[in-house]
């Protein structure tokens, strides 16, 4: 009876071991790289959300503000109420005030200082003196300084064409410490554009050189101009560049959702008390301005070993919805920032995370339903509640997911397992009743009696005697 049963027990082995390849062949399929259709131009913003695939995690992290406090970065924002109305209102002025607040925050520690703004060439006139204390403390600065490029689209072509990188102020070389022009540039830039939703991180742009470049017919590039957050955080954390994440994502023309600090909860610091606070600047700002230095006492700003990100919060200027709020660029290019140097932004675990998790998803299957198919669903589904909960932890603080083919081949298989385990079951079953069941004997035969002497053969039922002769 044992015999009888190897056949079906050795096919059913064969067929988990073909079901598993094939699983793993479609696993293998779906995360890897494949080609799709083009995109019109280098100018049009990709977004392959079937590769990405952090669509589905987006829900997540960008359901609202994190609890999560800013570590990186440190913004001043130019307010009303907070800074002299001549420097909010004119731009020679800020020229002036940022002039006396840069060196302030590299005698403090600043790592670095960024400008959500652009600086035209032709803003102020051409021998304005606060434009000239402006590029002199950016060239003597003992810290990066990075500011924004603006962009327009040609005349000639506004819907195809790739934005045009507008001319800017020219900062020129380094000094040192002597006043020797070094070879260094004075200013990093990076283009100040944002994606539509502001919900992802502007990794990079094509765009155009300048109005010479796109008239004369040159390919757009990405490489020359990055975007203001990349070329920050790249520049304070140089081994951003050789994340395979991010080449990934650059490559592909993909910026990842991210998680946002909240602007009350970014670090702050107030541009007027840092001035006030300075011996040699406050008579400067007092007598300039008419403002009460008393009135702005110095505050616990966190600039030592931070990013500082310089901007404007006022209305009606450089204004962005986010999570259905009005808020200011300023605070969007911060979290941009703190998310690519905290690693915040959205990322796969990679290709090798994503095998062992589906891996030990399916051993921790047959192992569940090695009990009783029924124990086995409550267990494996108790087990996936916790792993996606586990899952939502890690891409709200870490920003790091599997990839969707992880969860949806996963549960595919988990049907699957409980249909073949329940089959099974019935089918023990049924052999279990077939072996119980006691066989129907067949009919004793009876032995022949013998005729006695004398006696005439007996008739059959065919009516014809028996020609046996009587026995002797």
């Amino acid at each position: 009876m044992t015999n009888q049963w190897r056949t079906p027990d050795r096919i059913r082995l064969m067929l988990n071991g073909l079901g598993l390849l094939i699983f793993l062949g479609f696993a293998i399929y779906l995360e890897e790289p494949h080609d799709h259709k083009p995109v019109a131009g280098k100018c049009e913003l990709r977004e392959l959300n079937d590769v990405e695939g952090a669509e589905t995690y987006a829900k997540v992290v960008t359901s609202g503000y994190r609890d999560v406090r800013s570590r990186r970065v440190t913004v001043i924002a130019f307010k009303e109420n907070s800074d002299p109305a001549r420097v909010l209102n004119n731009v020679c002025e800020q020229r002036w005030y940022i002039a006396r607040l840069i060196p302030l925050l590299a005698s403090n520690g600043a790592t670095a200082i960024v400008f959500d703004k652009f600086f035209g060439p032709t803003s102020c006139d051409k021998d304005d003196p606060a434009t000239t204390d402006f590029i002199t403390a950016v060239k003597t600065s003992t810290v990066p300084i990075v500011a924004g490029l603006a962009s327009h689209v040609p005349e000639s072509d506004p819907q195809n064409a790739c934005l045009i990188v507008s001319d800017s102020l020219d900062f020129g070389n380094k000094s040192d410490a002597n006043g020797t022009p070094t070879n260094q540039p004075a200013m990093q830039t990076g283009l100040i554009r944002l994606n539509s939703d502001t919900r992802k991180v502007p990794l990079n742009w094509f765009s155009y050189e300048n109005d010479e470049a796109f008239n004369a017919g040159r390919e757009p590039s990405d490489a020359r101009y990055g975007t203001l957050s990349w070329i920050t955080a790249t520049l304070v954390d140089k081994e951003l560049k050789n994340e395979p994440e991010l080449e990934r994502l650059r490559a592909s023309g993909q910026h990842p959702f991210t998680s946002f600090i909240s602007p009350d909860a970014l670090s702050r610091a107030d541009a007027l008390s840092l001035l006030c606070a300075s011996p040699r600047v406050r008579p400067e700002i007092e007598s300039r301005y008419g403002v009460n230095c008393a009135e702005h006492p110095a505050t616990d700003a966190e600039i030592l070993g931070r990013v500082i990100v310089i901007g404007e919060d006022i209305p009606g200027r450089d204004r962005h919805t986010l999570f259905g709020n009005d808020v200011s660029g300023v605070y969007l290019q911060a979290n941009y920032i703190e998310s690519l140097l905290d690693g915040r932004y959205l990322r796969t675990f990679g290709a090798g995370w994503n095998y062992t998790i589906f891996v030990l998803w399916v051993g921790c299957l047959y192992l569940l339903f090695w009990i009783q198919p029924e124990v086995g669903l409550a267990l494996s589904l108790l087990v996936g509640v916790f792993a996606r909960y586990l899952i939502v932890q890690l891409v709200m603080w870490k920003g790091i997911y599997p990839q969707v083919w992880v969860q949806e081949l996963g549960g595919l298989f988990l049907v699957l397992k409980y249909i073949e385990s329940r089959g099974h079951r019935i089918v023990d079953a049924m052999k279990e009743r077939q072996h119980d069941q006691p066989l129907e004997q067949p009919p004793a035969e009876q032995p022949p009696q013998q005729q006695r002497v004398g006696q005439p053969p007996e008739q059959t039922k065919s009516g014809l005697r028996s020609e046996q002769p009587p026995a002797a």
